[in-house]
């Protein structure tokens, strides 16, 4: 997994919202794809297949690690223990 950067916009998760959801509305507010938000957040390498398509959303999105939560916390500008 490569280090996560910071996102330029800062979107809190509503009440309740999943993951996957989430990164579609990131995604949407900064006008790009969910892959490209999860690359930036160091989920997944650059240039990935459609996360939907190839599974890969599904395991995250059920099989998150610490590691992972990390990144997507320092990516997202999120506060931990956000649910």
């Amino acid at each position: 997994m490569t280090h996560a950067r910071t996102l330029p916009i800062r979107l809190a998760p509503q009440p309740g919202e999943a993951l996957d959801s989430w990164w579609e509305a990131i995604a949407h507010r900064l006008g790009t794809t969910t892959g490209d938000v999860l690359a930036s957040m160091g989920l997944l390498p650059r240039g990935s297949a459609r996360p939907v398509d190839s599974g890969i959303l599904r395991r995250l999105v059920t099989l998150l690690d610490a590691d992972q939560a990390a990144a997507i916390t320092a990516a997202a500008g999120a506060s931990e223990g956000v649910q």
